[in-house]
């Protein structure tokens, strides 16, 4: 289930953004995790994509930790998630995915078409920023 969200109308546990023209809606961080993955596949212990062995993987990289702090201090997000509920299939921003979830939130801003680190580029939000 998605959500159509603001920056003036948030809801507690939703991620905010700070570029909401890039924003489709808003998707529970656990309808991602019983999803597939562009960068996961499944495990072989446990079967499951997102299971903390591949979560684990990207808390590793240095720029999970940024995110995290961002996040815990009240930071938005500048680039929603690339999610595509049909396919229930997330191809970018997981280090942003598992640093909101371990952040506390419950529910991340996504876009089913743009992606990549150019969607954003320009945007209010963008100035020095690669995530």
């Amino acid at each position: 289930m998605w959500v159509q969200l603001t920056i003036e109308n948030e809801l507690p546990g939703y991620l905010p953004c700070s570029n909401p023209d890039l924003v489709e809606g808003w998707v529970a961080i656990e309808d991602i995790f019983e999803g597939r993955s562009c960068d996961f596949l499944f495990c072989e212990d446990c079967g499951k994509t997102f299971c903390e062995c591949n979560l684990n993987e990207k808390r590793e990289d240095p720029s999970y930790a940024v995110l995290l702090e961002h996040f815990r201090k009240g930071g938005m997000i500048n680039q929603p998630i690339n999610y595509d509920p049909r396919y229930q299939v997330q191809r970018n921003g997981h280090h942003r995915l598992i640093a909101a979830y371990d952040a506390g939130y419950t529910h991340v801003p996504y876009n089913s078409e743009l992606w990549g680190d150019t969607d954003w580029q320009g945007t209010a939000n963008s100035e020095g920023m690669s995530w």
